[in-house]
């Protein structure tokens, strides 16, 4: 947390218009401490509060900004407005690692190494054969479904060949 902080805050040290007037976390007072910390250390004030949930994982209070516990009435529109928030902004943070994840899987996969595939070949591939060993059991005919450029199969086909020479799978 101190380092998330730090590398917001710390960008935009020349430029305080970008600062936020309030911070609001989810998660609890160690978060909020650790905030308060990185805060601190770049000289920057900006109140932080959190929403912390519940057992149930459903939000149950506000921490206020000397660390105490608010009840809020869970009926009210302050509340259902910091819950949707709270929902939304955890929506978006899954998004954002689900794409990260499935985007550094592509990127960094190791048929990037041949030319002539791209993300979208790689991904239709691992789709059909589910792995790097499925595509070496494959047939340069079940091959040549997803590959239809015949020097892009060939050297596939070669670096499978020679991945399988120099794994000994």
């Amino acid at each position: 947390m101190i380092e998330l902080i730090t590398r917001r805050y710390k960008k935009d040290q020349n430029n305080q218009k970008n600062y936020a007037d309030l911070i609001i976390m989810d998660g609890g007072i160690q978060q909020v401490r650790a905030a308060k910390i990185a805060l601190q250390e770049l000289q920057i004030k900006i109140p932080v509060v959190s929403l912390v949930k519940n057992d149930k994982h459903r939000t149950d209070y506000l921490l206020g900004l000397n660390e105490e516990k608010i009840q809020l009435e869970k009926s009210s529109q302050l509340f259902r407005f910091l819950e949707a928030l709270q929902l939304r902004v955890h929506n978006f943070v899954i998004s954002g690692f689900r794409n990260r994840y499935a985007k550094a899987f592509t990127n960094d996969a190791i048929l990037n190494n041949v030319s002539g595939i791209g993300t979208t070949t790689i991904k239709k591939l691992y789709e059909k054969f589910e792995s790097i060993g499925g595509m070496r059991q494959a047939s340069t005919e079940e091959l040549s479904t997803i590959i239809k450029n015949k020097k892009t199969l060939e050297r596939l086909e070669k670096y499978l060949q020679d991945m399988s020479n120099d794994y000994g799978k």
